[in-house]
C-alpha cells in the first residue's frame, strides 16, 4: 500500500520531508539536494530558524564526520534543559536525597523514655531503625529501585545528547518506566502493611504526582517537538521498540 500525502490525503507521497519526516507529493515538497515542505506551516517555519548549510562541492567529497556536521540539528533550548536534567541534575539529586536519608535513619538520635531513677527520668538515643526495624528492607528496596532509575537517565541522556537513533523512543521509556518506579516506591508501604510516619508518606505521595505532570509534560515535548523530529526522527513507537527491538543491541548502538 502506497503513502499518501501528509497534505493530500487522496494524493500519493513522493518522498518525506528531511526536516519532519511527513511524505509528501510533488506539489508540498522539493526535490533536490535536500528534500523538504514547501506547504506546511510549521515545518515552514522551523526551516527558517535552522537553515541547512550550503551544498558543498562535489568534487571534493567530505568525509563520514563532515557530513554528520552538516546533516546535525544542534541540540538546544528545552532539548538541552532535558539532557542536563537526565545526565547532569537527575545523579545530584539521588545523591543529596540518600544522603540526607542515610543522616536521619542511622546517626540522628531519638530520644525515648527509659525510667526514672532516684527522681531522675532517663532517656536512651535510638535511631529510627532501631525503632522501626521491619522497615529497613523497605527502604533498601527504595534505594535499589532508584539506583536503576538515575543509571537508566543517565544512559538516556547520554544518547539523546549525541543524537543517537533510538534515544528518542528510549528517552519516553524512561520517562514512563520512571513514573512507574515512582508509583512503586510510594504504594510498597501500603502493600506490605507498612505504617510510615507523615512527615515522610506525604512528601512521597506529593512527589509522585509532581512526576506524573513533568512526564506528561516531556513525552508530549519529545512527540511534538520539531527539533527533536529534525535530530531524530520519528522513530519506532514504544510499544514496537519494547515488542521488538528492545533486545537488538546493534539497533541501539548504530
Amino acid at each position: 500500500m502506497e503513502r499518501k500525502c501528509y497534505n493530500h490525503p487522496s494524493v500519493d507521497a513522493v518522498d518525506l520531508c528531511c526536516y519532519c519526516n511527513r511524505p509528501l507529493c510533488s506539489r508540498c515538497i522539493s526535490l533536490g539536494r535536500t528534500n523538504h515542505c514547501t506547504n506546511s506551516d510549521d515545518c515552514l517555519e522551523y526551516q527558517s530558524k535552522n537553515p541547512l548549510p550550503p551544498p558543498t562541492d562535489v568534487s571534493n567529497k567530505p568525509t563520514p564526520d563532515s557530513e554528520q556536521k552538516l546533516e546535525r540539528v544542534p541540540v538546544r533550548g528545552w532539548l538541552l534543559l532535558l539532557c542536563i536534567s537526565l545526565t547532569i541534575l537527575r545523579p545530584v539529586l539521588f545523591v543529596l536525597v540518600w544522603n540526607s536519608a542515610y543522616d536521619e535513619l542511622y546517626t540522628k538520635a531519638i530520644y525515648r523514655y527509659n525510667g526514672s531513677r532516684g527522681g531522675t527520668h532517663y532517656f536512651h538515643p535510638y535511631t529510627y531503625f532501631d525503632i522501626y526495624p521491619q522497615q529497613e528492607s523497605l527502604f533498601a528496596t527504595w534505594f535499589a529501585i532508584d539506583l536503576l532509575m538515575t543509571v537508566f537517565s543517565v544512559f538516556a541522556g547520554v544518547l539523546l545528547w549525541r543524537g543517537k537513533p533510538k534515544a528518542l523512543v528510549l528517552a519516553k521509556l524512561y520517562l514512563i518506566t520512571n513514573l512507574g518506579a515512582s508509583i512503586l516506591i510510594e504504594s510498597l508501604p501500603r502493600w506490605l502493611g507498612v505504617s510510615l510516619p507523615p512527615e515522610i508518606q506525604g512528601p512521597m505521595t506529593r512527589q509522585t504526582i509532581y512526576l506524573a505532570i513533568s512526564v506528561v509534560v516531556w513525552y508530549l515535548y519529545l512527540k511534538r517537538s520539531m527539533r527533536v523530529i529534525a535530530i531524530y526522527g520519528t522513530g519506532p513507537s514504544l510499544w514496537t521498540f519494547v515488542t521488538q527491538d528492545m533486545f537488538k543491541k546493534k539497533n541501539i548502538q548504530q
